[in-house]
């Protein structure tokens, strides 16, 4: 106790962040874990049909891209560190609640879509929040905290298959949708569902909510000086013009274009496959455990690689990085169908995805520092995001429109040429 008192403002904040970063984390176990839900809600609906695993990411694309574009400036509205508190305080409100849902959709509006639009919220306001403090190393910190969130992810994904499916049975259940076979539990398999609901969420909403009172912003930055600065030679007017001007002009560039399209490809292929990892998974290796323990590797991996990310991000030119991880992403997810028919195969091909994949996250922010420079880069940040969210809109409907006449294999290769053919674009990326 005595150690934390006596740590600096900056340290605090990081502390808070990786806590703020590991309640979030419950989130991203929803493609990994919604093959249980689905399951347990079939016995009170019958009918209920499978497309709510995707339809609902899709339907909060729009609020979503909303919210993260706009957050820092909702942020410096309501102000930053209030708002950040403000939405951690929500989700474990919401987290406490979806247990006791009775029906799929409105434990989908507790469990995913609140809490979804918390996280939009969150996210870019917080590493703002975060680099204000380290305005010097923001790779390195920020892999620092992709890294915590990465292993949470991990942890709540372990605690809820081993909660849910202790036994490791198998999935039993059989339904086709034209070629493309799903497989899920009897309800009598995920009766726990919701214990596991509720000790995670526990878990998840205490985190970020304690974590969110150690958050604050340092206005003391390089950057933030400057500003100063130009703001007593200006008027209040003119600066918001100026900024806006800044902003603008760079979404013009060519640039900016191209790693927009980037990442909406290699998000086209990650939601993709997020969102359906163990219904596909189950019909191709029946062995739940299996799977998540695969994933679970995965995602130590990538955790673990974000340290050598952030580091490589702050040493080296961020365009070769770039080009090479995309080019690296396609090749993988193309390969991804292939290597899922052997269990071997499946566990070395799918350990490379997640650092690669890691990877493209952890760079982008510094990334964008760079080539934008810090203030506009940090603004930037959030259109970027669109293009993945345009990807949760994407990826439900290219699914729902191909997957009676080529499968998710076909899905995948395809998704996997687009990100080949998107990587280069990136080597038309110059700094501004």
């Amino acid at each position: 106790m005595n150690y934390f008192l006596n740590i600096n403002q900056s340290q605090r904040c990081l502390i808070g962040a990786i806590l703020v970063k590991i309640g979030q984390a419950l989130l991203l176990t929803w493609g990994k874990s919604n093959v249980y839900y689905y399951s347990y809600y079939r016995q009170f609906e019958p009918d209920l049909s499978v497309s709510l695993n995707t339809i609902p990411i899709a339907l909060m694309a729009l609020p979503l891209a909303l919210l993260s574009v706009y957050s820092i400036s909702l942020g410096q509205y309501f102000g930053i560190v209030r708002m950040i508190r403000g939405c951690a305080l929500i989700q474990l409100i919401t987290l406490l609640i979806a247990p006791y849902q009775k029906t799929y959709i409105m434990f989908i509006l507790f469990f995913l879509i609140i809490v979804g639009l918390c996280y939009s919220l969150l996210v870019f306001p917080l590493l703002k929040c975060l680099w204000s403090h380290y305005s010097h190393t923001e790779g390195k910190v920020t892999g620092i905290l992709f890294a915590f969130f990465g292993l949470s992810t991990l942890i709540f994904l372990l605690s809820i298959t081993y909660i849910i499916n202790p036994d490791n049975q198998h999935a039993t259940e059989t339904i086709y949708k034209g070629l493309q076979e799903y497989k899920f539990f009897t309800p009598e398999d995920v009766e726990n569902v919701p214990n596991a609901v509720m000790i995670t969420g526990i878990a998840a909403g205490l985190s970020s909510t304690i974590g969110s009172l150690f958050i604050s912003l340092n206005t003391e930055t390089k950057v933030d000086i400057e500003m100063k600065e130009l703001k007593t030679k200006l008027l209040p007017n003119e600066t918001k013009a100026l900024l806006s001007a800044e902003v603008l002009e760079a979404i013009k560039t060519q640039s900016f274009r191209n790693i927009f399209l980037m990442y909406f490809f290699a998000s086209f292929f990650e939601v993709t496959l997020g969102l359906n990892y163990k219904s596909y998974g189950l019909s191709k290796i029946n062995n739940d455990q299996l799977l998540t323990w695969v994933d679970t590797c995965g995602i130590v991996v990538a955790s673990l690689s974000n340290f050598l990310w952030g580091r490589l991000i702050d040493i080296y030119d961020f365009k070769q990085i770039f080009v090479k991880v995309f080019i690296a992403m396609g090749i993988l997810a193309m390969l991804f169908p292939i290597c899922i028919i052997n269990q071997i195969s499946f566990v070395i091909q799918y350990l490379t995805l997640s650092i690669v994949t890691k990877g493209a996250i952890v760079i982008l922010g510094p990334g964008l520092l760079k080539i934008f420079g810090g203030d506009v880069g940090t603004q930037i940040i959030p259109i970027i995001n669109i293009g993945t969210l345009i990807a949760f809109v994407a990826s439900p409907i290219f699914q729902w429109l191909f997957i009676e006449m080529i499968e998710f294999d076909g899905i995948f290769i395809l998704q996997g040429l687009f990100i080949i053919m998107s990587a280069y674009l990136g080597k038309q990326i110059q700094a501004t």
